[in-house]
């Protein structure tokens, strides 16, 4: 019994940190394509990070959740029109910057 616990801590360990090494996108080079084919959850997650990356110093701190939303279906509208189309260009282009 204690050996099945150790063993499922080791397994759980080593899921944890295969995830966390997964979880890395390269924006620069990421297609409308690819960005498309991500879940929602990822989508969203996509679509903070380039408002964040985009958001001024001198603006407002504060997160508006339905910008970031209207932002996400923009940008995978215009995916679905431009599939070879890099995202950070498409996010610069929708974002105006």
């Amino acid at each position: 019994m204690k050996n099945l616990v150790l063993l499922t801590a080791l397994l759980a360990c080593v899921c944890q940190t295969n995830t966390a090494f997964a979880q890395q996108y390269d924006f620069s080079e990421m297609t409308c394509a690819a960005f498309l084919q991500n879940g929602a959850q990822t989508q969203r997650d996509t679509a903070i990070w380039f408002t964040g990356l985009y958001t001024d110093v001198a603006q407002s701190q504060v997160m508006d959740l339905t910008a970031i939303a209207d932002f996400q279906n923009k940008l995978a509208t215009f995916c679905k029109e431009q599939p070879s189309f890099r995202i950070a260009t498409a996010a610069e282009g929708i974002l105006g910057r």
